[in-house]
């Protein structure tokens, strides 16, 4: 089961890993209008991520009194540990500069939809 959330992970990624990188380069011909876009990205999703880690977080607390075990909050800080660790393996690989950033933009993102999955259920 952990290898296929991985696989998803890894594939989702490497699927979108241009996603924010092409989209500036579509949107922006100048290479500073496009390191513009990818930092206004990169700060929108990083805004948005953290506000869901407080509600995930508190969402997990609760779950857990619920529940009286300790799976929620166990799941959620897996979750977050998967997250950083993707996030460096894939990312660090990158090239300093726009090119890290808009894949760290685009882990964000994927992160955030795991985030909102978890706090729906």
């Amino acid at each position: 089961m952990r290898y296929f959330l991985l696989f998803g992970l890894v594939f989702t990624v490497s699927a979108s890993n241009a996603g924010t990188l092409e989209k500036c380069q579509a949107s922006e011909q100048d290479k500073a209008a496009i390191k513009s876009c990818v930092d206004a990205e990169h700060s929108k999703t990083g805004n948005v991520l953290r506000e869901l880690n407080l509600a995930a977080a508190k969402a997990a607390t609760e779950k857990t009194k619920d529940a009286g075990r300790k799976v929620p909050l166990r799941h959620y800080r897996s979750t977050e540990a998967h997250y950083a660790r993707n996030r460096a393996a894939t990312c660090n690989k990158r090239p300093e500069g726009m090119e890290r950033q808009a894949c760290e933009t685009d882990m964000n993102s994927v992160h955030i939809e795991e985030l909102k999955r978890f706090i729906a259920e």
